[in-house]
């Protein structure tokens, strides 16, 4: 299973889980974000977005699931004046990272439906 950090221009940081707890990524404060991380449980990074000023990013987890197991996918990136920069982070808790483009005939890489916050 994969988590996200969402890192502050301060230095301060927010987990997804704090205190045990889990955390919307709706909670981020975007008017101060200066990167998000996707980690492995143990702490290592998997991938890193920085988002400079003008730029807002999005997150999203997809999950499928069947009788064998659940897979989930975390999609991961940003915006500048309202369009989607290239790459977009795309990470399978199985172990995999893609950097692509959204691709409505993917199974993972569909686009997504953006929030106002987000563009």
């Amino acid at each position: 299973m994969s988590l996200w950090r969402a890192t502050y221009t301060d230095g301060t940081t927010l987990l997804q889980k704090e205190d045990g707890h889990n955390v919307s990524s709706e909670a981020i404060d975007r008017s101060k974000i200066k990167s998000m991380d996707l980690l492995l449980n143990n702490g290592d990074v998997v991938a890193t977005l920085e988002i400079n000023a003008g730029q807002k990013f999005f997150y999203r987890r997809r999950v499928q699931m069947s009788n064998e197991h659940t897979q989930v996918c975390h999609i991961l990136g940003r915006t500048t004046d309202g369009v989607v920069d290239v790459p977009v982070v795309f990470h399978l808790d199985e172990g995999w990272v893609a950097y692509s483009e959204f691709n409505i005939d993917h199974q993972w890489f569909y686009p997504i439906n953006f929030r106002p916050c987000e563009l």
